[in-house]
């Protein structure tokens, strides 16, 4: 869906409407005053309190600035909420002399991360060393994509500029061996979603810049570079809405508009696609059962979530819940998936097993503790939740933050494993389950001003 505007007749409309405005009120500037709307990192305060002023009419104006840059730390931290390892800082301050990283992940031996590296404008794939700090190129002048690392922690996938053309490669984890997947140079979206088995992959690429940039190209390969099927479809694309089933050998995806409301399959043994849901109503996620028998999806309808599978056997779509949040998160089976439902002042995360379709409540938040994000650990017997909060320090009390939990699939042990006003999110986790990295997000923004708090020391929080 593409959604145009007349800019023509606004630039007329609007330099009238704003003198009328000035000759009805010169003494003053016109002000907007904007909804009270919570902002992580901003108190309601910050939000919705205008300067003091003698009367209503004589606001003074609203200032205008960009927004102010972030900055990040990361850290790697024991599962026991013990011994947390400061890696590395970065700052978006958009200067090509400031680090940045991103795509971070543990290497099969868990004693090493793999993550994109920028500086000086200059990509790189960097192996880092945990205990001494040093860092290792694996690929030079190189932009990972989204799921840079294969499942079975053997593949890269990233991107090189060679002779001003962009393109896709495959090497082996350690950069060597590669070879090219894609070598279209125009094209402006690259995510990539690899099968369960590492054999095979989905690009999926578009052109923002052309007037079919509501088509995205699909291009289905081994990973070896060759091809199995290539295909389009209308709207948007993220990796929430393609899935490989478990087998690796069939496709779901979402399909027909920027809210996509058409689902369908797609066997790459047969080539055939089956449409097996096309109405009116959005659609923002959807996944396979462990099986292979049951799709999962969230229908967006009246404001609200809900939670659907249908039965491919039977042909049948089913409710399951209504949910609060705005994903599910599955094992990397599929055999079991995490969403969260709000009950009366009480924000539920539950497990349920796609097989079955029993669940169970995981834990308990209240009406200030929302769930945004859940990782399973590679044994499933633990989750990192992320969890949107207020903080209850002295100094910043109630700013709206991330904090990260870590509970025992079964419902014991929770444990609160950071509590500070900044927002710590994008938790990983080691192979051994042992040890986790995540980002800070370090910035306090208040207007057009950030504070930045470094070196948070979590052992005392």
């Amino acid at each position: 869906m593409s959604i145009k505007f007349d800019f023509r007749k606004k630039l007329i409309i609007v330099p009238f409407f704003c003198l009328a405005i000035y000759l009805v009120s010169c003494e003053q500037p016109f002000s907007i005053n904007k909804q009270n709307v919570p902002v992580p990192g901003v108190t309601p305060s910050q939000t919705s309190s205008p300067t003091q002023s003698t009367s209503p009419s004589m606001q003074p104006p609203v200032a205008m600035c960009s927004a102010p840059p972030a900055a990040y730390e990361y850290y790697t931290v024991n599962a026991d909420s013990t011994n947390f390892n400061k890696i590395m800082k970065t700052d978006d301050k958009w200067d090509p002399n400031y680090e940045s990283i991103n795509y971070i992940s543990y290497l099969p031996d868990g004693k090493n991360l793999i993550f994109n590296y920028s500086n000086n404008s200059n990509y790189k794939i960097l192996k880092y060393n945990i205990e001494t700090g040093e860092k290792t190129v694996l690929v030079d002048n190189a932009f990972g994509l989204s799921n840079l690392i294969s499942p079975d922690k053997t593949k890269l996938i990233y991107e090189k500029t060679q002779n001003d053309k962009n393109i896709i490669f495959v090497s082996d984890i350690d950069g060597s061996n590669q070879k090219v997947i894609n070598t279209n140079s125009v094209y402006s979206l690259r995510n990539t979603v690899w099968s369960p088995d590492s054999s095979k992959l989905v690009n999926a690429q578009n052109d923002y810049n052309t007037e079919n940039r509501d088509l995205v190209k699909l291009y289905v390969k081994d990973n070896k570079g060759n091809d199995f099927y290539n295909f389009q479809i209308n709207g948007s694309f993220n990796n929430e809405y393609l899935s490989w089933s478990q087998d690796s050998t069939k496709l779901v995806y979402l399909n027909n508009g920027y809210y996509p409301t058409e689902i369908n399959i797609f066997d790459l043994q047969t080539k055939v696609i089956t449409k097996i849901r096309n109405d009116s109503i959005p659609k923002s996620y959807v996944n396979w059962s462990s099986d292979g028998q049951k799709l999962f999806y969230i229908l967006n309808q009246d404001n609200k979530r809900e939670l659907y599978y249908f039965d491919i056997s039977k042909n049948t779509h089913t409710k399951i819940s209504d949910i609060s949040s705005y994903y599910i998160w599955f094992t990397k089976d599929y055999k079991q998936l995490i969403y969260s439902l709000e009950e009366g002042q009480s924000n539920n995360i539950y497990i349920l097993n796609t097989s079955d379709l029993s669940s169970k409540k995981l834990t308990t938040f209240n009406s200030t503790e929302i769930l945004s994000s859940a990782e399973w650990s590679y044994d499933k017997q633990k989750v990192a939740l992320t969890v949107s909060t207020k903080y209850q320090g002295d100094k910043y009390k109630d700013w709206n933050n991330m904090d990260l939990f870590i509970i025992n699939t079964d419902g014991t042990g929770k444990l609160r494993l950071t509590n500070s006003p900044l927002s710590e999110q994008e938790p990983q986790w080691s192979p051994d389950g042992k040890q986790l990295v995540f980002t800070s997000n370090i910035s306090l923004v208040t207007g057009c001003q950030r504070e930045l708090i470094e070196n948070w020391d979590y052992e005392k929080q």
